[in-house]
């Protein structure tokens, strides 16, 4: 008999497919980033689309694939040391965090998105703090 299952809760983990629930502990496992327009498999793009639309993962400037738990890492890595109303350029947080263009650009702008941060110029101003 064809039947359905619901997933009445509010972990959506518990829902994933298999296929799905690799793909997110593999990355998270990974402590890494994934370029979409690496992923050759269509099927592997669209459950990583999907599991940022279910805010599984967050995906930086629609290209960029990162767990919570890493952009949660990253996050506190840029703030520490900063308070509110402190300036900031670019080249400092890069040189401090050792990261590449290719990471901090799309993390910091997702900070300015959430409101961490104002830019100004090459400088950012530091509004608020968790």
């Amino acid at each position: 008999i064809d039947g359905f299952f619901l997933n009445f809760t509010n972990d959506m983990r518990s829902s994933l497919s298999p296929m799905a629930g690799k793909l997110l502990s593999d990355l998270e496992e990974e402590n890494s980033e994934i370029n979409l327009s690496n992923i050759s498999n269509p099927l592997f793009a669209d459950t990583y689309k999907a599991l940022g639309r279910m805010k599984l993962l967050k995906i930086l400037q629609g290209e960029l694939i990162i767990s919570y738990a890493h952009f949660t890492d990253l996050k506190k890595k840029v703030l520490k040391g900063l308070s509110i109303g402190d300036e900031f350029p670019f080249s400092t947080v890069k040189e401090s965090l050792q990261l590449s263009r290719r990471i901090l650009i799309p993390l910091l702008e997702e900070l300015d998105s959430e409101g961490y941060f104002q830019r100004e110029g090459d400088s950012r101003i530091v509004l608020k703090i968790d």
